[in-house]
C-alpha cells in the first residue's frame, strides 16, 4: 500500500510541479497516463522537422532538442502519424505556446483529427496547415503533440492510454542579408525584421526591427520605414526627404546611433523655423557655422525673439528661429528619435502666438494634428517662408505678412506667402517649425499624426468639398498676394474655424471679408450660385494692378464661372477666361470688388454712347461730348467715394479735377448710363 501511495504522489507531482534539471528550471506541466502500451505517436513532421518516434510506451517524451525552423507570417503543414494497436480509435491534438507563458491554452490548440486501426499512418486531419502568427517575435516556442485513446486529449492531465511529445519551434524573423529578404518578398506591417547587412533600399513596413551591430539602415529621399518597436544596435540614418515612422505602441532601444539629416540650404542672413526630431539635441551642435546670437525662441508675452544660451537642449515640439549661413552644411540631428505621445505647454499672453514644431523624424499630418487639438489651438497655422522676402531680422508680428504661408487645418487649404509658390500637401516635414494661436496651455502630438506622404499636389487628399479656388493680386512693383475661397466641408458663411487671417498685414494686402474680419482663406457653406464674396485690396502706391485666378479644384476646375465684379466701373469679368487689370490709388478698399458666380443685368450704354460718347482732356479739364442730352455726371475716386456731381442739360460738360489719381465718370444721358475711367 505504501508503494502505491508513493507512486500516486509522484504522478501528481509530475503533472503539476516544476523541477530542476541542472541549472534549467522546467516550468511546463508533464502529462501522465493511467496505463500505456505501444499505442502512440510514430512520426511528427512540421516544417524542416521530421521525427520518427516509432511509437513508445512512455507517457511523455521530451524531444525539445529537435527544432522546427519557421518564419512569422508563413504557413506550414503539421502531420502526425499514429499506431492504434488494432481496431481502436485514437485522437490527436497539438498545442503551441505562442505567448511563451508556459501554459498550453485553448486558443493555442490544433485538432489533428483521429486514427482508427492504423500502424504508422497519418491522422484524419493530417497534414494540417498552421500559420505562424505574423507578429510573433523571433525566438523559441514549445510545441506539444498528444495522442489519447477513445477521447480528445488534454495538454497536462492524466489521460488513460495516451502519449505526449514536446518539440521546439524556432520562429525566425524576415532577414535582410545585404542582397535579398529571406522570405523572398520582403516584410510587411505584421512581420518582425532582422537587418544583418547594410540596407538603403525601398520603403517597407515591419512589426519590429532588430538592427545588428555595425550595420546601417539608411532611409533615402522619397522612402520610408514604418515600424512598431526598434532595437537599434547599429546606425539608423534618415536622409533629407526620408521618413522614419513608429506606430502607437512602438518602443526604441539598443546601443546604436540615430541621425536625421536635413538640407539647410537658405538665403544668406535669413531666418528659418526649425524643430528637433530627436531628444535633447544641443542646438549649437545641430547648426554649425551660424552666429550664436541668431539662435532664438519666440517670446509670446513680449512678441520678440530671445537668444538661447549655449548649450541649449532642444525640447520636443518646441520651435526655434535660426539664421543659417548660405554656406552651412546639411544639418544632422543626432540622438534618440522622438516617439509616442508628446505634450507641449503653450503660453497664453499677448496675441497667444506660440512657435512650435514637428517633433518626429517623420512628416506630421497637419489635419490630424489640428483634429486632435481643436480645443487647444485655432485652425490657422503660419509657416515662415524666407525665400519670398528680404527680411533679415526677426521682429515678432511687426514683421508683417511678407513671409508667412498660411494653412487652414480645418479645411486643409494653403495660401502662399507673398511672392512665393503655394505649398503642396498637408504635412509638415521633419524639422519644420510653425506658429499656432493658443486657446489653452496644452498642445499634444501623437504617433497617429505621423505620415510619410508629403503630398504631390495642392490639397489633393482632403475631406470632400464642393470646390475651392485661389486668387492672386499682382502689384506694379512685381509682388503678389494670394487668397483662397473654399466651399463645403462643414463651413458656414460666418467667421469660423474654416477661415484664416494673415498673421499681420503689411502695406499691401489682398483679402476677403467675413463681417469685419479680413481673411486670406475663407470657408463658405455648400456652394450656391447666388453667393457673393466681398473682396478687399490694399495698395501702398497708386498704379495698375492685376487680379487672376491661379488654382482651382472641384466644381471650379470643372468650369464654374468666377466673375470679378468691379462695382466702381460696373464691369464683370469671368476669371476663368483671363485676368483683370485695373488702376487704383493707394489706400485700403473694401467695397470695390466682389466675386459672383452668375452675371447680373448691368446698366450699359447704348450703341450711340459706346461709339460716339467721347471724353478727352483739355488742360486741367476733362471734356465730355455726347450725341444726346447729358443729364448728370458723377465723379468717383478709386476708393469708390463720390467726389463731384453735376446736374446737366447739355450735350457737352467739363469736369475739373485738382488732385492726381484714378477716377471714374458715371455719365447719364436720356437713353443710357455709361462709365469712363480717367487718370489725372
Amino acid at each position: 500500500m505504501m508503494k502505491n501511495y508513493i507512486f500516486k504522489q509522484l504522478l501528481v507531482c509530475l503533472a503539476l510541479c516544476s523541477f530542476s534539471v541542472g541549472a534549467q528550471v522546467v516550468t511546463y506541466c508533464i502529462p501522465t497516463a493511467d496505463g500505456n502500451d505501444d499505442t502512440g505517436i510514430t512520426r511528427v513532421i512540421f516544417a524542416d522537422l521530421n521525427n520518427n518516434a516509432g511509437g513508445t510506451s512512455e507517457a511523455y517524451t521530451d524531444f525539445t532538442s529537435l527544432i522546427a525552423n519557421v518564419t512569422a507570417g508563413n504557413s506550414y503543414a503539421l502531420s502526425v502519424n499514429a499506431n492504434t494497436l488494432g481496431y481502436y480509435t485514437d485522437f490527436v491534438t497539438a498545442w503551441i505556446d505562442w505567448n511563451n507563458n508556459h501554459v498550453f491554452e485553448t486558443g493555442e490548440a490544433y485538432d489533428l483529427g483521429s486514427a482508427t486501426d492504423v500502424v504508422d499512418e497519418p491522422t484524419s486531419l493530417s497534414p494540417l496547415s498552421i500559420q505562424i502568427p505574423s507578429n510573433t517575435p523571433p525566438g523559441q516556442y514549445r510545441m506539444r503533440v498528444r495522442l489519447r485513446w477513445d477521447a480528445l486529449p488534454t495538454p497536462c492531465d492524466s489521460d488513460g492510454y495516451s502519449e505526449a511529445e514536446d518539440y521546439t519551434l524556432n520562429v525566425q524573423a524576415v532577414t535582410w542579408n545585404g542582397t535579398a529578404w529571406s522570405n523572398g518578398t520582403g516584410p510587411d506591417a505584421a512581420l518582425p525584421v532582422v537587418i544583418t547587412s547594410d540596407y538603403a533600399g525601398a520603403s517597407f513596413a515591419a512589426y519590429s526591427i532588430t538592427l545588428n551591430a555595425a550595420r546601417t539602415l539608411t532611409i533615402t529621399d522619397g522612402n520610408s520605414v514604418t515600424v512598431g518597436s526598434v532595437t537599434n544596435n547599429g546606425s539608423i540614418v534618415v536622409e533629407d526627404g526620408g521618413n522614419f515612422l513608429q506606430t502607437a505602441s512602438g518602443t526604441y532601444s539598443g546601443t546604436g546611433t540615430f541621425a536625421a539629416n536635413r538640407n539647410s540650404a537658405s538665403v544668406a542672413n535669413k531666418y528659418a523655423f526649425w524643430s528637433s526630431p530627436v531628444a535633447a539635441a544641443n542646438i549649437y551642435a545641430v547648426f554649425p557655422g551660424f552666429t550664436p546670437q541668431y539662435a532664438m525662441t519666440y517670446n509670446t508675452a513680449t512678441d520678440y525673439y530671445t537668444v538661447v544660451p549655449n548649450p541649449t537642449a532642444t525640447t520636443a515640439g518646441f520651435g526655434y528661429s535660426v539664421k543659417i549661413p548660405a554656406t552651412a552644411p546639411n544639418l544632422t540631428f543626432s540622438g534618440t528619435p522622438n516617439n509616442g505621445s508628446i505634450s507641449k505647454t503653450l503660453t497664453l499672453a499677448g496675441g497667444n502666438y506660440n512657435l512650435v514644431g514637428n517633433p518626429y523624424p517623420s512628416n506630421l499630418d497637419l489635419a490630424a494634428f489640428y483634429a486632435a487639438n481643436t480645443a487647444n489651438i485655432a485652425s490657422t497655422l503660419w509657416f515662415w517662408d524666407n525665400t519670398s522676402n528680404s527680411v533679415t531680422t526677426q521682429s515678432g508680428s511687426t514683421t508683417v505678412n511678407v513671409g508667412y504661408a498660411t494653412y487652414n487645418a480645418a479645411g486643409s487649404t494653403w495660401v502662399s506667402a507673398p511672392t512665393s509658390m503655394t505649398p503642396s500637401g498637408n504635412s509638415a516635414k521633419i524639422g519644420q517649425g510653425f506658429i499656432v494661436e493658443a486657446l489653452t496651455n496644452t498642445l499634444s502630438f501623437t504617433n497617429s499624426m505621423r505620415v510619410a506622404d508629403a503630398g504631390v499636389s495642392v490639397n489633393k487628399n482632403v475631406v470632400a468639398d464642393d470646390g475651392k479656388y485661389w486668387l492672386k493680386l499682382t502689384t506694379p512693383y512685381s509682388t503678389h498676394f494670394s487668397q483662397a475661397v473654399t466651399y463645403g466641408q462643414g463651413a458656414s458663411n460666418a467667421y469660423d474655424a474654416y477661415d484664416s487671417e494673415s498673421i499681420a498685414t503689411g502695406s499691401d494686402a489682398f483679402y476677403s471679408l467675413a463681417g469685419p474680419e479680413k481673411l486670406v482663406i475663407q470657408g463658405r457653406e455648400s456652394f450656391n450660385v447666388n453667393d457673393v464674396v466681398q473682396l478687399g485690396n490694399k495698395h501702398f502706391e497708386t498704379g495698375t494692378f492685376t487680379i487672376a485666378l491661379t488654382l482651382k479644384e472641384g466644381l471650379f476646375a470643372n468650369g464654374q464661372a468666377v466673375y470679378l465684379k468691379d462695382k466702381l466701373l460696373g464691369t464683370e469679368t469671368n476669371l476663368q477666361n483671363g485676368s483683370y487689370t485695373f488702376a487704383s490709388n493707394a489706400g485700403d478698399f473694401t467695397n470695390r470688388f466682389e466675386i459672383v458666380y452668375k452675371q447680373s443685368l448691368l446698366g450699359t450704354a447704348s450703341a450711340a454712347d459706346k461709339n460716339d460718347l467721347k471724353v478727352y482732356r483739355s488742360g486741367n479739364d476733362f471734356i465730355i461730348d455726347s450725341p444726346e442730352m447729358l443729364r448728370s455726371v458723377e465723379v468717383y475716386d478709386a476708393s469708390g467715394r463720390l467726389v463731384q456731381a453735376l446736374k446737366l442739360d447739355a450735350v457737352q460738360a467739363a469736369v475739373t479735377l485738382t488732385t492726381e489719381g484714378v477716377y471714374v465718370l458715371k455719365i447719364k444721358t436720356d437713353s443710357a448710363t455709361a462709365t469712363k475711367k480717367i487718370i489725372k
